[in-house]
């Protein structure tokens, strides 16, 4: 049996260095808070790849009226939208976003 305990404090370095998730229904992220680094991002964890992730707040966050397959969102001040296969696929990612982004503010922000 192999255990490995490693402990590792993020840095400046190490958080320029982090890539955005794959959020995917299948995939698990544990939110760790939120940093700001010329704009807010929050930082999460996945359990299953021991893997650092970072990604932007997303506001106006909704569903397209006309097209219910598509999220509308701002991103960095850019007006963005995702297509979907159906509505439902949609609306589970907003509620998944809407759920990251409010447990990353209730964790509050981390100092990098």
């Amino acid at each position: 049996m192999v255990v490995e305990i490693k402990k590792v404090k993020i840095t400046k370095s190490i958080f320029n260095q982090l890539t955005g998730p794959l959020l995917e229904s299948d995939s698990q992220y544990e939110v760790l808070g939120w940093v700001f680094d010329k704009g807010k991002y929050i930082l999460l964890y996945n359990k299953e790849t021991n893997s650092l992730s970072k990604m932007r707040t997303f506001s106006n966050l909704r569903i397209d009226p006309d097209k219910p397959n598509q999220a509308l969102f701002t991103i960095s001040g850019l007006n963005t939208l995702k297509p979907f296969p159906n509505s439902q696929d949609a609306m589970k990612w907003c509620a998944q976003i809407n759920i990251i982004q409010t447990e990353a503010n209730l964790k509050g922000q981390l100092y990098i």
